[in-house]
């Protein structure tokens, strides 16, 4: 909060402050006091009819929405938003149009995450039906991250073909916007959809789908727009897996990891150690073991230094997966190798997708043993599973969990 010693007289200057210090406090992990500022911005100024002043509070109070929503207090964000747009929504000022906007959608997304799936999207509905022909940039953004989101959450609901509407609608909408943020959302949404039709079992409608992205999209030279083709390459590769495919599975991975290997986007990235990690699977099924080992080795070569929790949790799978094909050539002392290294990579990990990889490594490692007649080690391993995972509530670790119980003497 701005120190006193300030002289900051000027409202607005004093509310940019405030915002300005609510994002270090949050940046810091101080979310209380990051709420507090964003507060203070309301309580000394809310009242005031100067445009400005107005539009800078309602940034500071969608803020303090986000952040309580960040906390999971989802019923104190809803109301925060909830005031933004009443206290703006009759407003024809860009300004809080877009504001409004902004709250609403926020709305959505915390409705959603409280399961009130058919509110959720009626307020995206809402957002799409006032702003849809609007040609304000940040309301166009809003409109297509509504209709993206609307699609989810049909899809959630098993609504498919309401859901499959709703991407192709947003993917004509802006396939050929200028911005491309908005042309991300458009090949987002012809992914998106791709997936809704396979699980309708519409396989070949799914592949035309992530093809149609591939083309549209693969000479555009935006970034978040090629991690959309990279999306697509990777969910063709899925598709092929699901028909059995394999070789064909393994191709779709193999361009993408070809493409894509020395792009430095995140989203990217992950693509891309997904598509190894699923290239290997392929490569398993096919009877293909040594090349799965230089696969998944592959993986661990490339991402075994990054800091991204959602990358090093590709490399824990990939170094439990190799062993299990190590396992299947016969390479068992390599193999147990394999699975130590998990442990002593990994075993400090709070990150529970990490923790699952590091459980099923444990899991495996006892089940190997057993199979070698050492018992008694592979009881020890199954009882560490169990003291170190066992009040861990993530799904995939309570699977391990309760594997390790199950064979627990």
């Amino acid at each position: 909060m701005p120190d006193s010693t300030e002289e900051l007289t000027e409202p607005t200057a004093i509310i940019r402050e405030l915002i300005e210090a609510g994002a270090t406090l949050e940046a810091l992990g101080h979310h209380e006091e990051s709420i507090a500022a964003y507060t203070e911005a309301d309580e000394r100024f809310g009242s005031e009819s100067d445009a400005e002043v107005a539009d800078l509070v309602a940034i500071a109070l969608i803020r303090k929405g986000q952040m309580l929503s960040k906390l999971r207090r989802r019923e104190e964000s809803l109301a925060i938003f909830e005031d933004v747009v009443s206290r703006h929504q009759a407003s024809a000022d860009a300004r809080f149009r877009i504001r409004v906007a902004t709250a609403l959608f926020h709305t959505g997304i915390d409705l959603a995450m409280l399961n009130r799936l058919e509110d959720a999207i009626a307020t995206y509905d809402l957002v799409v039906e006032r702003y849809a022909r609007d040609d304000e940039f940040e309301l166009r953004v809003a409109v297509a991250r509504s209709m993206l989101n609307k699609g989810a959450e049909l899809g959630r609901l098993s609504h498919n073909d309401d859901a499959i509407e709703t991407y192709e609608e947003l993917a004509k909408k802006f396939a050929d916007a200028e911005e491309a943020e908005l042309r991300a959302s458009a090949a987002a949404a012809l992914v998106n959809k791709s997936v809704r039709l396979a699980v309708l079992g519409r396989h070949d409608e799914a592949l035309k789908s992530c093809e149609h992205v591939i083309k549209s999209f693969e000479d555009d030279s935006a970034q978040e727009v090629q991690a959309q083709v990279a999306r697509a390459l990777f969910e063709r590769g899925v598709r092929f897996g699901e028909m059995d495919r394999n070789a064909e599975a393994i191709t779709a991975y193999s361009l993408l990891v070809n493409r894509f290997a020395d792009t430095a986007h995140p989203g990217i990235q992950k693509e891309v150690g997904m598509a190894l990690v699923n290239k290997a699977a392929r490569l398993g099924k096919l009877g293909r073991h040594q090349e799965a080992v230089a696969t998944y080795n592959e993986v661990v070569t490339r991402f075994g230094e990054s800091t991204d929790p959602g990358l090093l949790e590709r490399v824990a799978r990939a170094m439990v997966n190799k062993a299990s094909n190590l396992a299947t050539l016969n390479r068992v002392a390599q193999a147990l190798e394999a699975l130590d290294a998990v442990e002593e990579r990994f075993g400090s990990s709070l990150d529970p997708q990490i923790q699952q990889e590091v459980a099923r490594a444990l899991v495996n490692k006892a089940r190997r043993l057993d199979a070698m007649n050492r018992g008694t080690e592979a009881q020890r391993v199954f009882a560490s599973v169990v003291n170190r995972f066992g009040k861990v509530m993530h799904r995939g670790v309570r699977k391990q969990v309760d594997e390790a119980r199950k064979l627990l003497l």
